[in-house]
């Protein structure tokens, strides 16, 4: 069965969409799928002051599973407070990463969340990051399980 999915810069405006396979890093599932980008209808918003910069986000259900349990802007409140969250656990970091956080949304249990990360990061810091996400709120699906991934850039101050 072919699904679409999509990564989402959390706004609509289609840039652009091409099918291939995504190797996912945290558990090694692959995802074919025919991947639609989108960016913020007024560009894309400068984060580069921040220790903790969203790349991108990449949906892992499909976008009518999305649409049909939760609205673009809970999810998008839901992001930005897990960014908060994390910039909040990290205090200043040593050196430059990547983190990619993993979400999944059911209606009957709290958000759950898994992690990888590339570049050196202690396990101290991302066990901080991950007892920091029992601290967001309680976010979950109307129905269906839904399933996404929002990638980190943490910067070294200079």
């Amino acid at each position: 069965m072919k699904r679409t999915f999509i990564l989402l810069a959390l706004v609509p405006s289609l840039i652009c969409a091409e099918e291939s396979t995504y190797q996912n890093p945290v558990d090694g599932s692959k995802y074919k799928a025919d991947w639609k980008t989108y960016q913020p209808q007024g560009g894309i918003i400068d984060q580069s002051h921040r220790v903790v910069e969203m790349k991108n986000t990449r949906l892992l259900s499909t976008q009518q599973a999305f649409s049909n349990n939760v609205t673009i802007k809970e999810l998008a409140e839901f992001v930005k407070d897990t960014q908060t969250n994390i910039e909040n656990s990290i205090g200043t970091p040593s050196s430059n990463f990547e983190l990619l956080v993993e979400t999944t949304l059911t209606k009957d249990k709290a958000p759950e969340f898994k992690i990888a990360s590339q570049g050196t990061v202690s396990t101290e810091t991302l066990q901080k990051i991950y007892d920091g996400f029992k601290k967001l709120k309680d976010f979950r699906s109307k129905e269906d399980p839904l399933k996404y991934q929002v990638l980190y850039e943490i910067k070294q101050k200079s």
